[in-house]
């Protein structure tokens, strides 16, 4: 098995020779779930622009150090990664400016379960926790998981579809005495904004008053373009009561692996996951453990040519989607690899919205109103995927459209 400190040749060799990645290239994905069970809605054959993976190879380092252990034969218990936390530490640094201690960087295993396994330990059953809706929908299913309430404050949306926080709103419901845990999604999903430091300073100052704990979900943080992501914690002014968890996940498509990390400078909320994790026995496996080091200590290359690449995918979509005869609008978001389509002019409801896109153009975009009533009208489009499926898609709406007319 890999040793403590091992640091494969082969990873260190491409480092230096790997050449620039071809992210036009089709990939076959057999055993995904989005390629396998959700390219076929109510019969019908759709391109499924929709799970929030992508469609291109993960970082060649990633794979190496897979192959490694593949090769070496050995599932057993495995060693960690030494340095883990410590090229963790420095991908803050290098690109959110962020100054972490390694000691305060808790590797943990999937984020939804180690976050929501936290938000149980320090509430108590039938406590509501605070979510900013339209946002990603397992926030809802794993608050009641843990048999907690979940507590909607709305995004406020303007004519031109920018979405802010109604602080006010959320200041009322901090106040109420079940309210013990607020999570935050920064970037959030989504809508694709990168909270702005005083937005979110705001936000954590807020919940600090009232003794309610702020729940950083940052998994999106390397998608933010034409600014630097704001880390919450680096954002807050006190650091007390304040816990992210963030993963590679996105970043080097290893989101099947369900490696995560959580960092916090608040020593009580460190002290209690380190025991759940102790108590629990919720190790991560060898495959997500070195994985994720390997992505954060190689996988720069990946990450700037990653993208770099979606962000051109999202303009070219986008474009195309505000020049249809059709009064669909699709604004650049600041963050994440989504778009996030606006409908709502058509004077469609959802469930004509969903058939024009399903029966009439083939394509499997994530209706809005599975992230909360105020997302109904719009549509989430994963562009974490090929140009020549950009292509198909816009052709797609095209010949659609057709059916309308």
């Amino acid at each position: 098995m890999l040793s403590q400190h091992s640091d494969p040749t082969l990873c260190r060799e491409m480092l230096h020779t790997m050449p620039q990645y071809d992210f036009n290239q089709p990939i076959a994905r057999k055993k995904s779930w989005k390629w396998q069970h959700e390219n076929v809605i109510d019969g019908h054959t759709v391109i499924p622009m929709s799970v929030a993976d992508m469609d291109f190879i993960s970082p060649y380092e990633v794979t190496a150090m897979m192959q490694e252990i593949v090769d070496n034969g050995m599932f057993g218990y495995c060693s960690i990664p030494s340095e883990h936390e410590h090229v963790i530490a420095k991908w803050q640094q290098d690109y959110y400016d962020w100054d972490v201690s390694p000691n305060d960087i808790l590797i943990t295993n999937g984020l939804l379960v180690s976050m929501f396994m936290m938000i149980k330990e320090v509430s108590e059953p039938e406590d509501s926790v605070i979510i900013f809706s339209p946002v990603y929908q397992n926030f809802v299913t794993g608050i009641k998981s843990v048999n907690r309430t979940p507590k909607v404050c709305n995004l406020l949306c303007d004519e031109y579809n920018n979405w802010t926080l109604d602080f006010a709103t959320y200041e009322k419901l901090c106040r109420e005495p079940t309210t013990t845990c607020v999570i935050i999604c920064n970037p959030h999903n989504p809508v694709g904004r990168a909270w702005t430091v005083q937005e979110l300073d705001t936000l954590i100052r807020i919940a600090q008053e009232h003794n309610v704990i702020i729940f950083s979900d940052e998994i999106h943080s390397d998608f933010v373009f034409d600014t630097k992501f704001n880390p919450a914690i680096k954002a807050a002014k006190s650091k007390q009561n304040v816990i992210t968890f963030s993963s590679g996940g996105k970043v080097f498509n290893i989101g099947g692996l369900y490696s995560s990390f959580a960092i916090t400078q608040d020593e009580r909320l460190k002290g209690t996951l380190l025991a759940l994790l102790k108590n629990d026995q919720a190790h991560p496996n060898t495959f997500s453990l070195w994985a994720s080091y390997a992505g954060y200590k190689y996988g720069h290359q990946y990450r700037q040519e990653v993208v770099a690449y979606i962000r051109r995918m999202q303009e070219k979509m986008a474009t195309a989607i505000n020049q249809l005869p059709l009064p669909i609008t699709a604004n650049l978001p600041e963050a994440t690899y989504f778009l996030w389509a606006d409908f709502g002019y058509t004077g469609w409801n959802q469930k004509q919205i969903q058939e024009f896109l399903i029966v009439d153009a083939g394509l499997g975009f994530i209706r809005g109103d599975r992230y909360g009533q105020n997302g109904e009208g719009f549509v989430r489009i994963n562009c974490a995927v090929p140009e020549f499926r950009i292509d198909e898609a816009i052709q797609l709406l095209k010949k659609g459209l057709g059916f309308k007319s």
